[in-house]
């Protein structure tokens, strides 16, 4: 079929554009552009035929992903992308297929990219550049708890797939809370300048020659102080949000919460107002304490995020620089031969069981 395409390639333009709209098809000539990641190009010695012949000449070739493309889109070349240090955005034409996991050149790229960003298997070969940081929507997230592995999908099309062990990022943030910091001020100083706010805080540290507190303040009162945060002004302030670290198995659901079945220490804090009967002056925050297992609202997730080695999909678009259709000639002569034999048969039969006139 390859051999019937037209001898003009079709043009896809931008490959993430191509994906978005859902324009790529099997066993195409088609131009597309794209940037390659040279370092996560892989090279091997290995038979390259021409599309329909059994044999063909070894020779050397490369594979190397396509960025932004959710590590869906691979080029084989017969040049080295990384030796010729291409431009940002280049151009590749021809042969388009969609490739299984059981085919060898998805097996053979597979491989290299592992070499390269398994840094706990491969350290002297990995290569942290490459390592994927895919955002995975809290849904999707979500949805998938609870079972021994699953497949996530990331915000950008990637496929990744994780088991218990596998580590995710997990970002929270805190409803009311914020984090403020007073610039070039002592303690002393800068507490009796968050007092004056009059909101309820708590003073967690000191970066360089700034005092960093968390406050919980009203609407109002946040929206007051974010308007007048500039520079000049001896205050930072932003939403309150934690990160922590954490495997997949470790997370579980309970009604509207994520709910932490292991945690290692770092654990994001949480903080109340102390209230007046308990010997507070109603304007401190204290730590609150974590009974059991922590819990964390699942409205509260802003962001998930994989860091890790890549993980291919399970289908592969290739593209095979250089090989046009009429390359295909000797495939298209013998399949349109195979054709004319079965049709030849086909009307053998035909004149075969036809019944003789009385």
């Amino acid at each position: 079929r390859y051999f019937l395409r037209p001898s003009k390639p079709l043009e896809l333009g931008l490959i993430t554009d191509a994906l978005a709209g859902s324009r790529l098809r099997h066993n195409t000539y088609v131009s597309l552009r794209g940037r390659p990641l040279l370092r996560s190009e892989g090279g091997a010695r290995t038979a390259v035929p021409n599309p329909g012949c059994l044999t063909g000449p070894t020779r050397r070739i490369y594979y190397t992903l396509l960025a932004e493309t959710g590590d869906r889109v691979v080029v084989r070349t017969l040049r080295s992308l990384k030796k010729e240090q291409l431009p940002t955005v280049s151009t590749f034409t021809g042969r388009l297929l969609r490739v299984k996991t059981t085919a060898p050149p998805y097996r053979l790229y597979r491989r290299f990219i592992y070499r390269l960003t398994d840094c706990k298997h491969y350290p002297k070969t990995c290569d942290r550049f490459l390592l994927a940081s895919a955002d995975v929507a809290t849904q999707t997230l979500v949805a998938a708890l609870g079972k021994g592995r699953a497949v996530l999908r990331g915000v950008r099309g990637e496929s990744i797939e994780v088991r218990p062990m596998t580590p995710l990022y997990l970002a929270f943030r805190f409803p009311g809370e914020y984090e403020y910091t007073v610039h070039d001020k002592g303690k002393k100083d800068a507490v009796d300048h968050v007092k004056a706010l009059g909101v309820p805080f708590v003073w967690v540290g000191t970066s360089a020659h700034d005092q960093e507190f968390i406050i919980r303040a009203p609407r109002p009162v946040a929206n007051r102080l974010i308007r007048s945060q500039r520079r000049g002004s001896g205050y930072n302030i932003s939403s309150r949000t934690a990160g922590y670290h954490v495997r997949f198995g470790w997370l579980h659901r309970q009604g509207d919460h994520i709910v932490l079945l292991k945690h290692t220490k770092g654990f994001p804090l949480r903080y109340r107002v102390r209230s007046v009967k308990e010997g507070g002056s109603g304007r401190r925050l204290e730590p609150m304490e974590q009974v059991g297992r922590p819990r964390v609202r699942i409205d509260h997730v802003i962001k998930a995020t994989y860091h890790g080695p890549r993980l291919l999909p399970h289908h592969l678009w290739l593209l095979q620089e250089g090989v046009e259709p009429r390359h295909a000639r000797a495939g298209g002569l013998v399949g349109l031969g195979l054709l004319l034999l079965a049709m030849g048969g086909v009307a053998l039969v035909g004149l075969g069981l036809r019944r003789p006139r009385a």
